[in-house]
């Protein structure tokens, strides 16, 4: 018989093998595939809810749900408002959807820790890259290179040191 625990571990399982195609794809072409991200969303919240053993009594965690929305909604208002204000497409649909990945894996009390963990770990690229080549401003970032990883991270380590 298959515990709630080792269908905890595989689908963890199974979102890092996804964070890792997820950073190969962006690495190389700038594009987060929907296939690899969309698919993200339900099992995410299946995690939160009482199926796959999480701490909500419902089949998914409502909680998880807003927060899918709310930063799914913010990062998209974030692209508008700054494709309006510079004329540039700074943040791609991709990481608008891996943004919903995001609240739906680790909820609204984690989202602030994975938008941090990813920030500071692009603004470190960045600033690795301007130490040998002093364009860096002038290039493109993939943030789901940076995202994808502090998804499973966050929920790895919420996993291990206890749920929220």
């Amino acid at each position: 018989m298959i515990t709630t625990e080792v269908l905890r571990i595989a689908v963890g399982l199974l979102g890092l093998a996804g964070a890792v195609a997820i950073v190969i794809y962006d690495w190389r072409a700038f594009r987060i595939p929907d296939f690899l991200s969309l698919p993200a969303v339900p099992i995410g919240l299946a995690l939160s809810g009482s199926l796959l053993g999480g701490a909500s009594s419902s089949v998914a965690d409502p909680w998880h749900a807003a927060a899918a929305i709310g930063a799914a909604a913010a990062l998209y208002l974030l692209r508008a408002w700054y494709d309006y204000a510079r004329g540039i497409e700074a943040i791609g649909l991709g990481d608008v959807k891996l943004a919903a990945v995001a609240g739906a894996w680790v909820g609204p009390a984690l989202l602030p820790h994975v938008f941090l963990v990813a920030s500071l770990s692009a603004l470190a690229y960045a600033a690795v890259v301007h130490a040998w080549q002093r364009d860096v401003l002038q290039r493109r970032i993939p943030f789901g290179v940076f995202l994808a990883p502090s998804i499973w991270g966050v929920w790895f380590a919420a996993e291990v040191y206890g749920r929220t």
